[in-house]
């Protein structure tokens, strides 16, 4: 089922009807009721594998025509969006793909928005490591961070190498999604776009 054009999922335990994008269930016995959100990779197969080599697939169909619909591209319209005490922002993937590793703010929240350009991996971390502040930028196709000139991957947020090797960022809950779905349950969403545009 959609409902606003999203996805609408339906729990085995009460049959409660929940918005995907929300993480709200919208109705049945737990409506009202929020899920909490928690960072998740979407990212290749191939890169997933090269990453963590020990991983096993429970399940993967190659029936649902995932595998053909290019759905992450990077053309503008597509991103990642996070939503902190209320206020939603959204960076989109056209505007990524030019600045592929964005230092933002959401509230309070010190932000690292990152596209990997080669798998079009998202994700979102925290630029809070310990009590530190950490301001990144890209130094020939290299992320590092400026106060300790480390390295970082983009798609773990671990760093591979300099003063902070094997450290990791905190992942922050982001959601990946079509900009205009997004805009229908976020009307007033902050709409990232680099400084020069």
């Amino acid at each position: 089922m959609l409902w606003e054009t999203n996805l609408v999922m339906v729990d085995q335990e009460t049959g409660s009807l929940w918005s995907q994008i929300l993480g709200q269930s919208m109705r049945g016995p737990l409506v009202g009721t929020m899920l909490e959100q928690i960072p998740a990779r979407m990212t290749t197969w191939r890169i997933w594998k090269a990453k963590h080599p020990q991983t096993t697939v429970f399940y993967m169909s190659r029936t649902s025509g995932v595998y053909d619909r290019g759905f992450l591209g990077p053309h503008r319209g597509v991103g990642i969006g996070m939503v902190e005490d209320g206020e939603p922002k959204f960076w989109d993937f056209g505007h990524l793909s030019n600045v592929p590793a964005v230092n933002d703010t959401l509230g309070d929240k010190l932000l690292l928005v990152v596209l990997d350009r080669r798998s079009l991996t998202p994700a979102i971390y925290s630029r809070r490591l310990d009590d530190r502040e950490l301001h990144f930028q890209l130094v020939e196709g290299r992320l590092t961070d400026r106060e300790t000139g480390s390295t970082w991957d983009l798609v773990t947020g671990q760093a591979t190498d300099g003063e902070l090797s094997g450290r990791y960022l905190e992942q922050l809950p982001g959601f990946t999604s079509d900009a205009a779905v997004w805009s229908l349950y976020f009307p007033n969403t902050n709409w990232w776009v680099p400084a020069a545009e």
